[in-house]
């Protein structure tokens, strides 16, 4: 019997995956282990942006200089986007394996020699796991991949176009994660409010409704983009006896300009009244921003649009990120880009003004 360990980086969604990982190999014969002793280390990576990127590669080589004994397999969105590349600048990797060849992994693992499997089509979904290292709450996945294309982002590239797991399917997991004592579950995807797109309808609002039959389980969503969040999501929402009213809203920007850039919806306005309705439905509603600073082509005027927005509609929480340059991205080849130094203090502007309004 094959032992192993599963390093987890990068965001919910990782884990949900790395959880499918554990319980495959153990029902394949293999033991979990510590980082010390197992024979085999997982790298589950993260290639989001340019941190993400440098974070999963010091993991890397900090693990196959710690246990030079031991396999190293390289997992993740950067065994997806740099596979090729890791295989041959860091032959102490044992192998890289992109997300659709996860179901092979029992085998992979029990070969020798090394391994590369990094294009092949992405098509599985992952349903079903059992273990969970996130209690009281537990993340389900609705949907894998993104078909929503925006400029800076890779994720469609890495992770394939929207798929879908069926109502039914999620339904089946949240009562059985119920069952196992679960008291929270968060509903996540690229885009969670997508979710169902791909079959020709927005379904999270028939989901929400029949997640709301379950007893002493709450229901939580991440990762909505603003432009989906329209009247039947709200009014499942409302309906809904367990759904907890918070709204991690991707805003990204408030500049029209930017905005277009960005390839999502320019109209500032109908973001103001998204949030607008949110509130008026719920009296106790948490917003949380995310948001984008940096972004090729942002003046000043563009980045006073969201200094203003934010003071506006305080949100709750607001998230900043800075923009990173990722090949493969249409952004990747936009011209004025803003300095590093002007992107960081306007990353420090904003998270200043979040704190304050945090705190208000």
């Amino acid at each position: 019997m094959s032992t192993f360990h599963i390093i987890t980086l990068g965001c919910p969604r990782n884990l949900v995956d790395s959880n499918w990982i554990k319980e495959t190999l153990e029902k394949n014969g293999f033991s979990e282990a510590t980082f010390e002793k197992a024979a085999c280390i997982l790298i589950n990576t993260c290639s989001f942006i340019l941190p993400a990127k440098e974070e999963s590669i010091e993991i890397i080589l900090s693990a196959s200089k710690e246990r030079r004994d031991a396999k190293i397999f390289v997992l993740g969105c950067l065994a997806k986007r740099y596979g090729e590349d890791i295989f041959r600048e860091i032959p102490e990797v044992s192998g890289v394996i992109a997300p659709e060849f996860y179901p092979r992994l029992p085998q992979i693992l029990s070969e020798e020699g090394r391994h590369l499997k990094v294009s092949g089509q992405y098509d599985f979904l992952y349903a079903g796991a059992k273990s969970r290292a996130t209690f009281p709450y537990a993340y389900l996945k609705l949907s894998e991949g993104c078909s929503n294309h925006c400029s800076y982002c890779a994720i469609p590239s890495i992770r394939g176009p929207l798929r879908s797991r069926s109502i039914k399917d999620i339904v089946e997991e949240a009562k059985a994660l119920q069952e196992q004592g679960y008291k929270e579950l968060i509903l996540i995807g690229q885009d969670t409010t997508a979710f169902g797109l791909d079959k020709g309808k927005l379904e999270l609002p028939t989901l929400i409704q029949e997640l709301s039959s379950l007893e002493e389980v709450w229901i939580r969503t991440l990762y909505l983009h603003p432009e989906k969040v329209d009247a039947p999501l709200l009014e499942a929402m409302l309906l809904s006896s367990n759904f907890i009213p918070y709204f991690d809203l991707s805003i990204q920007h408030a500049s029209p300009k930017i905005l277009e850039l960005m390839k999502r919806n320019p109209n500032v306005e109908k973001l103001r009244e998204t949030i607008r309705k949110i509130r008026e439905a719920f009296s106790e509603a948490f917003i949380r921003y995310t948001l984008l600073v940096g972004f090729p082509g942002e003046e000043e005027g563009d980045f006073e649009m969201l200094v203003n927005f934010v003071q506006e509609t305080e949100p709750d929480y607001t998230g900043v990120f800075i923009y990173s340059e990722e090949e493969g991205t249409s952004a990747f080849s936009y011209d004025n880009k803003v300095p590093l130094e002007i992107a960081r203090e306007r990353s420090e502007k904003i998270s200043r003004l979040g704190d304050e309004l945090t705190c208000k």
